[in-house]
């Protein structure tokens, strides 16, 4: 799942909450471009309320941060505690950089509970 940065910030955050999800990767056609992230939007909407309604995606969106196809579990779980974040999205290849999926930070504990097992 992502979203273009010329979508509508409401089709974005609707997106979000349906998926239950409170960051978002931001593409080009499967390009990875950005992330879209739930909290600059809170703040966003406190100071300015309804005015969020009249924004694009990429005007919240963060440079890309991602994890490739070919991180192994205890560096993306490295990656996620360092920049503490929740979810990363996954691309092919940094040279590539198509968005593949996204990983959580409770995927990757199951991962690794079940590996102790």
């Amino acid at each position: 799942m992502g979203i273009s940065s010329k979508a509508k910030l409401k089709t974005a955050v609707d997106l979000m909450r349906n998926a239950s999800v409170g960051t978002m990767p931001v593409v080009d056609g499967e390009k990875l471009v950005g992330v879209l992230d739930e909290q600059p939007l809170l703040e966003y909407a406190k100071k300015n309320g309804d005015a969020i309604s009249a924004n694009v995606v990429g005007d919240f969106m963060e440079k890309p941060f991602f994890i490739t196809a070919s991180t192994s579990v205890d560096e993306a779980m490295d990656y996620v505690i360092a920049r503490k974040v929740q979810r990363v999205p996954v691309v092919d290849t940094a040279a590539n950089m198509n968005c593949i999926g996204m990983v959580s930070a409770t995927e990757i504990l199951n991962f690794k509970l079940k590996e102790k097992n």
